[in-house]
């Protein structure tokens, strides 16, 4: 038996909600139904007291597989539950309480909310990495800006060494550099040190993203401006003889001159704002995102078409 588990679209580490099953109906309905192949048996039974009853306590009693938040049923039939709220079955302490038990599969994967957006948000929600390759170089996020050998290469008048806002990657000269997602290029910039920068604006259902690709070179017919898809080939890595590497990073905001920086004070220091400041993680970012997510919401949007009967049917005792 496979119950449903919050995974956290959103953001990490935000915590779900455990869901209830318990729906009010009025007090007089006492009529058993049953539904084809999808519910079993159903009985109103009469509290005195309005007691949420967890799933895993109902599972383990074996009468579910499914619950249902109420968050869910006002997504679905949201004016039916404003009869309810006005013609007081709803929100007082004295109510009749019908359980479902739902033999359904359902994925382990995403909350009401995520149930809720329209199949292109999805889509542009997903990211994958930029090289076919993603083997580890000298720097990861957070670490010290420091060459390979130790020196540091910025460091606050304190002394405090900068620290890094993305990752480094091995790669080849002329290896293809692709899309993180779709976006459009809204900058490039070459440094003499540092080759060829990237900034690609993604515009997600959780905000704008940016993606920063340094050590590139951008390909004939792109430019600022231009459209690109995700997995598109838009770059190729610059040669840096034999300190070659590409530098990867994600940063949460709109277009600003720090989202260029490959690294920022531990604390604010020369005019620059203090790590992370908006960069996040781009490996935890990237597999948090990945194309998988957006299946897993697929999958959980089709078994909501399948509960749309069930609800219909429920109101319909009301």
């Amino acid at each position: 038996m496979r119950t449903p588990a919050a995974t956290g679209t959103a953001e990490p580490g935000r915590a779900m909600a455990e869901p209830s099953i318990a729906v009010a109906i009025r007090p007089n309905v006492r009529r058993r139904a049953r539904l084809s192949n999808s519910i079993s048996p159903l009985r109103a039974t009469r509290l005195t007291r309005l007691r949420p009853m967890p799933w895993r306590a109902l599972a383990r009693a074996g009468a579910l597989r499914l619950s249902l938040p109420g968050r869910l049923l006002q997504v679905d039939v949201g004016r039916n539950v404003n009869r309810l709220v006005k013609a007081g079955f709803l929100g007082r302490p004295a109510l009749s309480l019908l359980v479902l038990a739902v033999s359904m599969w359902v994925p382990d994967a995403p909350s009401v909310g995520a149930l809720a957006q329209p199949a292109a948000a999805v889509a542009s929600d997903v990211f994958q990495l930029p090289l076919s390759s993603w083997a580890p170089h000298c720097l990861g996020f957070g670490s010290q800006w420091r060459y390979c050998n130790g020196v540091a290469l910025r460091a606050c008048p304190n002394g405090a060494v900068w620290l890094h806002t993305g990752v480094d990657i091995k790669a080849v000269a002329g290896q293809a550099v692709r899309a993180a997602a779709d976006g459009v290029i809204a900058g490039y910039i070459i440094d003499p040190q540092f080759h060829g920068g990237v900034l690609i604006r993604h515009r997600t259902s959780f905000g704008v993203v940016l993606t920063q690709y340094w050590h590139v070179w951008l390909g004939a017919g792109f430019g600022v401006g231009s459209h690109v898809s995700r997995g598109e080939m838009f770059a190729n890595i610059a040669s840096m003889g034999d300190r070659t590497h590409f530098h990867f990073a994600v940063f949460r905001g709109e277009f600003e001159s720090n989202a260029w920086r490959g690294a920022l004070p531990p604390t604010a220091c020369s005019g620059s704002p203090a790590f992370p400041y908006r960069f996040v993680d781009p490996n935890g970012f990237v597999q948090a995102h990945l194309q998988r997510r957006a299946e897993l919401v697929s999958e959980a949007e089709a078994a909501r078409k399948r509960i749309q009967p069930v609800l219909v049917w429920l109101f319909g005792l009301i």
